[in-house]
């Protein structure tokens, strides 16, 4: 199986959520959009193509908890695969499964992905084209904007400009 991370949610949003504890501080919004997302149970967050035992495919991880670290650290990598430079890496830092991927690659078209945990007891490696990567990325930016309009869009005047400005990708256009 070759790697993939993305979301996961229904063609029609099923929003019971209306959290009126919402937060609008810069610093913590992409978090309090990331928890109120979780509430709907609709949107699921996955890795896939990892797997350290022989029994699992990849990794279900958490919305309001792994997603907001993977958007903290997005505009540096889309940053990155802009400049075609695919040597990063990424840290899941969730108490109890703290684990990072690390890609890299040379001038070839593919990306060697490796899953390593922190506590040096699993480590696995894959690999990946580089535009499927990119898409992967691009498509995790755009589904986090459409869902942060559709299930925060009350509590939160979103549009493409601030939600951009809030994760610092101004610059980049997806």
């Amino acid at each position: 199986m070759s790697f993939k991370i993305y979301l996961c949610y229904p063609e029609k949003l099923n929003i019971a959520v209306k959290d009126t504890s919402f937060s609008p501080r810069k610093r913590e919004v992409t978090w309090e959009i990331c928890r109120v997302m979780n509430k709907t149970n609709e949107i699921e967050f996955y890795i896939e193509g990892i797997s350290y035992e022989e029994r699992m495919t990849g990794l279900r991880l958490s919305v309001d908890w792994d997603l907001a670290v993977l958007l903290e650290q997005l505009p540096d990598v889309l940053r990155k695969i802009s400049d075609n430079d695919y040597n990063f890496r990424i840290d899941f830092y969730e108490q109890g499964s703290e684990f990072f991927l690390q890609f890299s690659s040379d001038d070839s078209k593919i990306v060697d992905v490796t899953y390593n945990s922190y506590r040096g007891n699993a480590t696995c490696s894959t690999s990946v084209d580089k535009s499927e990567l990119s898409d992967m990325f691009k498509k995790i930016y755009k589904d986090f904007i459409f869902l942060s309009k559709t299930i925060c869009g009350y509590l939160y005047e979103f549009d493409d400009v601030s939600i951009s400005t809030l994760l610092s990708v101004e610059k980049l256009s997806y």
